[in-house]
């Protein structure tokens, strides 16, 4: 039997350990070095906060006689208030996923940037064209 208490924390688990992220890869030449990228740039995107609880990507190969080697990536960030999702289209895995990984970050920062904003958030009672009136 263990001596160490189960509800301290476990000096093994890394950063990534926090956020779970689900793959769905459909291109034959998948390299799991693009995977060290994500989860490090979704930790350090999740880092200090608390909005976000997890992710999704996805890699497919365009099937069409006029665009052959084109690769979409999606990135799908579970975030409250509202779900942010990424998207690329490139020639390469390492652009699409670079590409659809800043739309994510950059659609994340003004998210935030917006919530921190209150006086300029149309859906709370009150605010510039918003359609309630402030409570009383």
């Amino acid at each position: 039997m263990s001596d160490q208490n189960p509800n301290s924390k476990n000096e093994n688990l890394t950063a990534y350990d926090f956020i779970p992220i689900e793959y769905q890869i459909d291109i034959p030449n998948w390299e799991n070095v693009y995977k060290n990228d994500i989860e490090k740039r979704l930790y350090e995107l999740s880092a200090d906060h608390s909005d976000i609880t997890g992710a999704a990507v996805a890699l497919t190969e365009q099937a069409k006689d006029n665009t052959p080697h084109i690769i979409e990536a999606r990135v799908l960030i579970y975030c409250s208030p509202e779900n942010i999702v990424g998207r690329e289209k490139a020639d390469t895995v390492e652009g699409a996923l670079n590409g659809a990984l800043k739309a994510a970050e950059r659609q994340v920062w003004e998210k935030r940037k917006k919530l921190g904003q209150p006086w300029k958030r149309a859906d709370l009672p009150g605010a510039p064209g918003s359609n309630t009136e402030p409570k009383t």
